[in-house]
């Protein structure tokens, strides 16, 4: 099926910060194409949080997309109980109209049965994947003290918590 390779390099990450970090410099450093799936995915979480101010997964998008790189995206096309939902449509019609090189997509479109996906996938240039563990959506940022107050107000900007 597959061969074992050899002398791979593997990172695990337990904190959001350290995650959205990696994500951010994995993108920085596309040339060709990237693709990014999941179950939640919000364009404007914030990636970096410094003092310097706050980078979003939009920016970045956009960024890589004026280099000509072509950004897929796939996420779940929830369904809606209560009144609550993910906001995928309104996160893909805004991939959609931010560049013409990103291409975001929800699955599924129309079906009898009701399913969803857990994936968690970001690939850049089919060279380095990250996968499983966080959705770049809000919610999912934290670090390795797990504090329970913000006083900086640079850990959960506006919407996270």
């Amino acid at each position: 099926f597959a061969e074992e390779r050899k002398n791979i390099r593997a990172q695990f990450y337990v904190s959001g910060d350290d995650y959205y970090e990696a994500v951010y410099w994995a993108l920085m450093r596309a040339r060709r194409r990237v693709f990014l799936a999941g179950w939640w995915l919000q364009p404007h979480v914030c990636l970096l949080r410094t003092g310097e101010g706050l980078v979003t997964l939009m920016d970045v998008l956009r960024h890589i997309a004026d280099r000509g790189v072509k950004v897929y995206v796939s996420t779940w096309q929830e369904v809606e109980l209560g009144g609550m939902g993910l906001g995928s449509i309104l996160s893909r019609d805004e991939l959609n109209a931010a560049h013409k090189n990103i291409h975001a997509s929800t699955h599924p479109e129309s079906i009898i049965f009701h399913f969803t996906h857990h994936q968690k996938i970001v690939a850049v240039d089919d060279t380095c994947a990250f996968i499983g563990g966080f959705d770049l959506c809000y919610m999912r940022y934290d670090t390795r003290k797990f504090p329970l107050f913000d006083d900086s107000k640079l850990m959960y900007p506006g919407r996270d918590y």
